[in-house]
């Protein structure tokens, strides 16, 4: 009888197997490379990012102490507006009688004087209680600040209410930004009474200038989020975060007369930006940066003294 017969592979050489065990083995050593050089470069990523942040804080550390210097060394002129009895006179003085005009041009040559002493300062001048300009260290100029009423601008009203204030802002006369500071002024013959409001308006132009001579793009951003100072100048007067229509008109009148906000929107957290974030700028942003879309950037902030900048 025909028995039937279950055929069965034959067995690999041993050089086969040998060389599948080879390639096997070829193939785990490669993925562990891969997944050690995977995890090597986050980690070296990681190290790069902190060395990154620790060198950007300590620049931003210097140029926050550079700022507050530049900001604090001129504070002290409108308390010696406020001390000075010329001053006092002038506000204490009827407008319309017969030493109100030689008050006032006295008054007026001492506050040039004043201004003549500080390279940075734009203007110095006092107000009466009504916020019209009544002196300042401009008067020669055709287009001095005499005169104008200022009574709508936050350190104005700030000041006669008896706080001194800081505020950065545009004037509608000469269409110039500056640093204003203001203090209120008081009459120790009227009980102390506030007579009038002591300003002196600063550039920080100088900060900027200096800034452009760096790698790092810089900025000072006001508490509402509008940059006010920026190296990349392309980036001054945009926005941290988008604003609204209204937002826009309260800011032009308080503060930026004259400029267009809310035209470019950087989407940056600034709370995040006080441990350091990533961002990748779009646009007219990246532009203005003058890089090319797809750039990534390291954001670091510092609140600045004294203020509601950073």
């Amino acid at each position: 009888s025909a028995v039937p017969m279950t055929l069965r592979p034959a067995a690999a050489p041993e050089s086969t197997r040998s060389l599948r065990r080879k390639w096997l083995d070829i193939g785990v050593v490669i993925l562990l490379l891969i997944i050690a050089a995977a995890v090597g470069y986050q980690l070296a990523e990681r190290q790069g990012l902190r060395q990154l942040q620790q060198d950007s804080g300590h620049r931003l550390d210097l140029m926050a102490a550079a700022i507050d210097s530049e900001v604090t060394r001129l504070t002290y002129i409108p308390g010696m507006l406020a001390e000075h009895e010329g001053v006092l006179d002038l506000l204490r003085g009827a407008q319309h009688d017969a030493f109100a005009v030689p008050r006032q041009a006295a008054v007026n040559r001492y506050l040039e004087r004043l201004a003549a002493q500080h390279v940075d300062s734009l203007a110095v001048f006092v107000m009466d209680r009504k916020g019209r300009v009544v002196a300042s260290s401009d008067w020669i100029l055709t287009d001095n600040l005499l005169g104008t009423d200022l009574s709508h601008r936050p350190f104005f009203r700030e000041a006669i209410a008896g706080a001194p204030y800081r505020q950065y802002a545009v004037d509608s006369v000469r269409d110039e930004p500056g640093f204003f500071f203001a203090q209120p002024i008081r009459d120790e013959r009227q009980d102390w009474r506030i007579v009038g409001v002591a300003v002196m308006k600063a550039s920080l132009r100088g900060v900027e200038r200096h800034w452009l001579a760096n790698d790092a793009p810089a900025m000072i951003v006001d508490g509402s989020g509008v940059v006010l100072l920026s190296a990349p100048p392309a980036l001054r007067y945009a926005s941290l975060q988008p604003l609204s229509g209204e937002q826009v008109a309260e800011l032009v009148k308080a503060q930026f007369e004259g400029r267009r906000l809310g035209t470019m929107s950087l989407d940056i957290d600034v709370h995040a930006a006080a441990l350091g974030a990533v961002v990748r700028f779009a646009g007219r942003s990246a532009e203005a940066f003058g890089k090319e879309p797809g750039q990534d950037y390291l954001v670091v902030s510092r609140g600045l003294p004294g203020t509601a900048w950073n």
